[in-house]
């Protein structure tokens, strides 16, 4: 099967790309910016089934490239994921387009997973729609911190003992990637100034902008 995952609206998309990537047993990853049709039939070639018989996955991320590069349908045994922030117009029968366009209702954890991944622009956005809906500075803060607080558990390895559902536990450990230990102590940090200085009267909306823009820009991809 090929599944196409694209669309404007990269948080919802993205927390889908989540729950589908932990129904399969081994997700090889690879960049799909300015991907070659060649270098993709390498990729398909050199993957296979799981060494324990379960189901297999190529994800594509951030593809850039036309659908013609891809095969008419995946090797036996492994499934391909492209995942777009773009939409692409489908007319081949072999994809299954999972489509997501529009945006939703903004939320204080929709704008914590913007932060986490590091997906600055969309934060801003979220954080602007929270602000006019009038949510509360110290919950935008709280739920940043619970953020990083899971994305610490997913890094030294005890994400399971929280037990969240397996798909959350797998969109923190995929946050974590991009993430040390010392960056997450030190957002923690940022957010202890930032709700200190909202209670001294400082202007939450400058103060928390000024927060989710610079916690955005640490994750790096590895």
């Amino acid at each position: 099967m090929i599944y196409l995952v694209h669309g404007q609206n990269e948080v919802d998309s993205r927390r889908f790309l989540t729950k589908l990537k932990i129904s399969y047993g081994d997700v090889r990853e690879v960049e799909g910016k300015n991907l070659t049709k060649e270098h993709l039939e390498r990729q398909l070639s050199e993957s296979s089934l799981s060494l324990f018989g379960t189901k297999s996955a190529l994800l594509i991320d951030n593809f850039s490239s036309g659908l013609d590069i891809l095969p008419k349908q995946s090797p036996e045994g492994l499934d391909l994921i492209i995942w777009s922030n773009k939409k692409i117009p489908v007319s081949s029968k072999h994809l299954k387009s999972f489509l997501f366009d529009k945006a939703t209702k903004a939320n204080v954890f929709k704008l914590a997973d913007a932060v986490l991944f590091g997906r600055e622009r969309q934060a801003l956005i979220l954080l602007n729609e929270l602000v006019q809906s009038k949510e509360a500075p110290e919950k935008i803060i709280g739920t940043l911190n619970r953020g990083l607080c899971l994305l610490y558990f997913a890094k030294e390895g005890s994400i399971a003992k929280t037990n969240l559902p397996p798909f959350i536990q797998q969109k923190h450990i995929d946050q974590a990637r991009s993430w040390n230990e010392k960056l997450v102590r030190k957002g923690i940090a940022k957010l202890v100034s930032a709700d200190l200085a909202i209670k001294s009267g400082s202007k939450s909306h400058l103060v928390l902008t000024n927060l989710i823009s610079e916690l955005a820009s640490w994750p790096t991809t590895e």
